[in-house]
């Protein structure tokens, strides 16, 4: 993979610690209002202080894959996982063309929703 291409890919993909237990679900269509990126704030204690992990705002907010964006929803989950060692990242689960980085500016090529 070029490195131009895993910038891409890295800027699409959801950054979300979830326990093993957890169901996420998508819509039917992307939500009109999109996903936002947002930087925990830590108030759990989740990550004691040692890293801050980066979660969509809304999940529900994402529709289903396009079939023809599935592999590289697919592959862009499983690079974040190999960058980050720690979610275990297998598939994309939900799309959203319109999905929002940090800075509330729109993602270049939309935001994927990853599992396990």
């Amino acid at each position: 993979m070029h490195i131009k291409s895993s910038v891409t890919l890295l800027g699409c993909v959801v950054m979300l610690a979830v326990s093993g237990c957890t169901t996420m679900t998508v819509g039917n269509a992307p939500d009109s209002n999109p996903p936002k990126l947002l930087k925990s704030d830590n108030d759990s204690g989740l990550n004691q202080g040692k890293i801050d992990d980066i979660r969509w705002d809304r999940p529900s907010a994402f529709g289903p894959v396009p079939a023809n964006l599935q592999a590289q929803g697919d592959a862009a989950c499983k690079y974040i996982d190999f960058y980050r060692k720690k979610f275990d990242f297998t598939r994309a689960i939900g799309y959203h063309p319109g999905a929002l980085n940090l800075d509330g500016k729109p993602i270049a090529g939309g935001g994927y929703l990853c599992a396990r």
